[in-house]
């Protein structure tokens, strides 16, 4: 009886410490609150994200293109162009939170700002876009049309 206890003292010990080593941090310290906050974007070109999905996978960007954002069709393209042809090679699809009334269609078929994390492995609705920005927290207007003319009548 007491060689088993104390076979179970060392199994104990031993398994106390391999679960401090995985959840101790190799450098020693804990996380503090700030680390779980979602780190400021990094910022990015579309066509970067497209050209390499993988090694932006759960990044968090911000990256502008032309937004498309109708129902069952919430996408970044890269250029007007691509939208309008319906390039989705060229694009990203955007996971976008429920939306204030008229926010969809300010910042639709225009250029946008975004900012959120980036999922290459998730590729949209039916599958067809090369990633997913997820998690967005902002999505604003670039620019308009009309910005220039505005600014040159003034």
């Amino acid at each position: 009886m007491c060689l088993k206890i104390q076979i179970s003292r060392e199994v104990l010990a031993l398994l106390l410490l391999v679960s401090c080593a995985i959840v101790t941090p190799i450098s020693g310290s804990w996380a503090s609150s700030d680390e779980r906050q979602p780190k400021a974007p990094i910022q990015r070109s579309l066509a970067a994200l497209l050209a390499s999905p993988q090694q932006y996978d759960r990044v968090r960007v911000r990256t502008i293109g032309f937004a498309v954002l109708e129902f069952e069709h919430s996408v970044l393209y890269l250029s007007e162009h691509d939208a309008e042809n319906l390039i989705v090679t060229n694009a990203v699809w955007l996971d976008l939170p429920p939306s204030t009334p008229g926010q969809k269609e300010r910042n639709s078929h225009v250029y946008v700002l975004v900012e959120a994390t980036y999922d290459a492995l998730d590729h949209g609705h039916l599958s067809g876009y090369v990633g997913t920005l997820k998690n967005v927290t902002l999505i604003e207007q670039w620019s308009t049309k009309n910005s220039t003319k505005d600014s040159s009548e003034q």
